[in-house]
């Protein structure tokens, strides 16, 4: 006998309310979804621009004429469902500036419009006079009346279709832009780019009046580095207008043509080898380098010799005025020596007077003046003895106690010796 399988009652129960459920959510999802289409938005759309503070090629006011106006869409009473969002970006993405946009509608019935500029990498300047803008896809772009970048200039540009031709042109063009903008001395030196009627690259500098024939962008790293080397072993030496053409088109080369005039009369300067013009002019600013060290040293052997003729000045001022106090000193000696003269000469004056007033006398008077002198002399001498005694402990005690007090009494008796004696009218 086969054993048959049951069937459960409560699965089959289960499995239906399952099915039930997800219908009915269905359902309501796709009525809530229709009502909700049927009604318009809640509110303008907003516009969000990328880059819209270092770039303003486009403004909010395009954006909403591109993609409301010029499309005729009444927002305000055209329900949300019939709203087309495609043809909005494509409305949007036709300006020549705009790189991206995406459009879409949210749960809260408001649109939103999200807008890409093109940021462009050079400027264009046609062979035929016109000018456009070129960003890193080779898009072109036209001017706008809004806003002027300034990105590096590209001149003489031949006119182009947008084929294999056209674009394999704009790829060399947008090389070597590239490469003269990732390096940041280059793009300060290159005022601008120009293509010659053979297609090959000549770069304009900012300083210097000589031009640089590039060629083509094969191997335009190594030929930057070469002309970087060019500057900084030549031209920072001898000067950066002794060149007219620098050429670097050769593999690791540099010829450089120097700015020689072109009508000179001397057959032998103009086979003047441009090698021997290197050498002079080193020759030349060696020369004035050593003539500026020797200025120099003779300024500083100028400057030594005066400030030695100040300090001896200096010197000699102080010298005089040294001798101006010695001087006076002298005079004061002097003085001093003068008025003890006059003192004596005084004194010997006076004895004299009384000698003659005494001889005027009679005899008598003669005899006693001269015992009077005679006693006089005598007390004198006592006088001395009894002061010199007393002068000479006086010394000795001078000299017992220090040094200096020895100078002084010695001076004391030199000056009393110099001293001259003087006699009594009376005694011959």
């Amino acid at each position: 006998m086969t054993n048959k399988r049951k069937i459960s009652v409560r699965k089959v129960i289960q499995l239906a309310l399952t099915v039930v459920m997800a219908v009915c959510c269905t359902i309501a999802i796709v009525s809530a979804s229709r009502i909700e289409g049927g009604q318009p938005l809640k509110a303008p759309p907003v516009v969000h621009i990328s880059n819209d503070r270092k770039y303003q090629f486009i403004e909010q006011q395009e954006v909403m004429k591109l993609a409301i106006h010029d499309r005729h869409v009444d927002i305000a009473h055209v329900p949300v469902s019939r709203i087309d969002t495609r043809g909005i970006e494509k409305a949007i993405m036709a300006d020549p500036w705009v790189a991206d946009a995406r459009v879409f509608i949210g749960v809260d019935r408001i649109m939103h419009i999200y807008v890409t500029q093109r940021v462009p990498v050079a400027r264009l300047f046609w062979n035929s006079g016109s000018s456009c803008y070129m960003d890193s896809t080779l898009h072109l772009m036209p001017l706008s009346e809004n806003y002027t970048y300034y990105a590096p200039v590209v001149t003489n540009v031949p006119k182009v279709e947008r084929d294999s031709a056209g674009l394999a042109v704009m790829g060399r063009i947008w090389t070597m832009v590239s490469a003269v903008r990732m390096d940041s001395f280059w793009n300060a030196q290159v005022s601008h780019i120009v293509i010659d009627t053979a297609g090959d690259f000549e770069l304009v500098p900012v300083l210097g009046n000589h031009r640089i024939r590039f060629g083509d962008t094969s191997g335009v790293n190594v030929k930057l580095d070469n002309l970087m080397a060019f500057y900084h072993n030549v031209l920072n030496r001898i000067g950066w207008d002794k060149y007219q053409v620098l050429d670097v088109r050769f593999n690791g080369q540099v010829v450089a043509s120097p700015s020689i005039p072109y009508h000179i009369k001397d057959a032998a300067f103009n086979r003047m080898n441009w090698v021997a013009s290197m050498k002079a002019a080193r020759e030349q600013s060696r020369r004035s380098d050593s003539i500026k060290l020797v200025s120099r040293i003779a300024a500083q052997q100028a400057a030594e010799q005066l400030t030695a003729a100040a300090q001896a000045q200096q010197a000699a001022r102080r010298g005089k005025k040294g001798g101006k106090k010695a001087d006076g000193k002298n005079e004061e000696r002097l003085k001093g020596k003068e008025a003890l003269d006059k003192v004596h000469k005084s004194l010997k004056s006076e004895q004299r007077r009384k000698g003659h007033q005494k001889k005027s006398t009679s005899a008598k008077h003669k005899d006693a003046g001269k015992k009077a002198g005679a006693h006089h002399q005598n007390k004198g001498s006592e006088h001395a003895r009894q002061s010199s005694a007393p002068a000479k402990d006086k010394t000795k005690s001078k000299q017992q106690d220090s040094k200096a007090g020895k100078k002084k009494d010695d001076s004391k008796k030199e000056s009393s010796k110099k001293e001259p004696k003087y006699t009594y009218p009376g005694k011959k």
